[in-house]
């Protein structure tokens, strides 16, 4: 999330188009990963739950998820060619389709190793260590930002690649981060005795309807960034991504405080501590919305030099296109923090399915007729009207799934 918007300002001095071209690519990339996402992250409910015996039944779980996320890196590679059809179909002007192929077409080599770090960092959360996911994402974040200066711009002798440069950043920074975890995944569980059918059965069944959840969330923000914005002019298709970025890193947090609370939703549910997940839940949901009250805020306060930083030759106008839709933006923060700590503690139970036709229906019922419509009507207002309507009934769906209580009698795996 930070190296995004990182990309995003590396390339401001290049003007809106690379911009545009790095924040839509990124949306387009995560669109391929987000399905194996939500198998490969399902190791945390596994891990969480399971024996405590490190290599045992919960440690080849972290090997199925390595397993996932090599078949799904190679997969995309080999169909990666046929993206750049795609993407010359999309209304953007050549120059802005030219530098997203380009970005995209770079940053598909890095979907492996990002997918396998994400799941042995949710498989080492799961057994009570978060701090080792923390020291990857910082030690990919640092190669990833400084592979991108050297890049982007050709210091130190370096060839100047521009936004090729900075997809390179992310695949050698999802590389390094990946071996910060899986060395000491492999000293810590061992090579797998066994690999189960069962057990790997379980994982699918529980992970493919999280990732399609995840796959329907961004499918609809795929439309939004390549159909829906692409009518726009430059300049203001720049401005709602730059406010979608802001959000992407500023909800960071929310999103930690939920996967925290998710962690020790599966330890008491593991334990048969059902009641205690309620009250866990309203604490998580406190902090989570401590932290949007002061996101507001900033935002408020400071939405100019926070668009502005996006801007290069065309700053000013960028400001002015984009500081009314940041403000605006700040509508759905207290129900997005509602929706992403809810589901995640419903996650943790193995309620995937249900997250899942509630997502399905949201984004197909919601977000995207209100984001057509209001495109139509407001321009990037209308946009972020949309999604804040999109948001809110989400979050009170994936509330009443909670207040339902069917979640309680959920078991993670066949045999329990």
């Amino acid at each position: 999330m930070g190296a995004s918007l990182f990309d995003a300002t590396l390339v401001a001095g290049l003007g809106a188009r690379a911009v545009l071209a790095v924040t839509v690519g990124t949306v387009d990339v995560e669109c391929l990963l987000v399905l194996p996402l939500g198998m490969v992250t399902l190791s945390q409910a596994f891990a969480a739950q399971l024996d405590h015996d490190d290599r045992g039944e919960a440690s080849r779980y972290g090997w199925y998820a390595l397993g996932i996320a090599l078949v799904f890196g190679l997969a995309v590679m080999l169909v990666a060619p046929a993206g750049r059809a795609v993407i010359e179909q999309l209304g953007y002007d050549p120059q802005t389709r030219a530098l997203l192929a380009t970005y995209v077409g770079i940053r598909v080599f890095g979907i492996a190793p990002f997918l396998a770090g994400e799941g042995l960092s949710a498989w080492f959360a799961g057994r009570g260590n978060t701090a080792i996911g923390m020291w990857a994402s910082l030690v990919a974040l640092l190669t990833h930002v400084g592979v991108s200066v050297l890049l982007v711009w050709g210091h130190l002798g370096f060839p100047a690649l521009g936004v090729a440069g900075a997809a390179w950043g992310h695949v050698l920074g999802s590389t390094a981060g990946l071996v910060v975890l899986l060395v000491p995944f492999v000293v810590r569980s061992g090579l797998p005795a066994r690999v189960s059918r069962r057990e790997i059965g379980d994982l699918v069944r529980l992970g493919v309807p999280a990732g399609v959840d995840q796959l329907v969330e961004f499918a609809g923000f795929l439309l939004l960034a390549n159909v829906i914005l692409a009518r726009f002019d430059p300049l203001s298709s720049t401005a709602v991504m730059v406010v979608l970025q802001l959000d992407e890193v500023f909800v960071t947090p929310v999103v930690g405080i939920a996967v925290a609370a998710g962690v020790r939703a599966g330890q008491l549910m593991g334990g048969r501590r059902h009641r205690r997940v309620p009250g866990l839940l309203w604490r998580a949901l406190r902090w989570a919305l401590a932290w949007q009250a002061l996101v507001a805020f900033v935002f408020l306060v400071a939405a100019g030099p926070l668009v502005g930083a996006f801007g290069g030759t065309d700053r000013a106008q960028l400001v002015a296109v984009g500081v009314p839709l940041l403000m605006a933006s700040v509508a759905w923060r207290g129900v997005d923090a509602l929706a992403v700590v809810t589901a995640e503690i419903l996650k943790a139970a193995g309620d995937t399915k249900a997250l899942m036709a509630i997502r399905v229906a949201c984004v197909l019922g919601v977000l995207v007729p209100a984001a057509e419509v209001g495109a139509r009507l407001l321009g990037g207002l209308g946009v972020v009207a949309g999604l804040t309507l999109y948001l809110s009934v989400l979050s009170v769906a994936t509330w009443l799934r909670m207040r339902s209580g069917q979640w309680r009698s959920l078991t993670i795996t066949t045999l329990h």
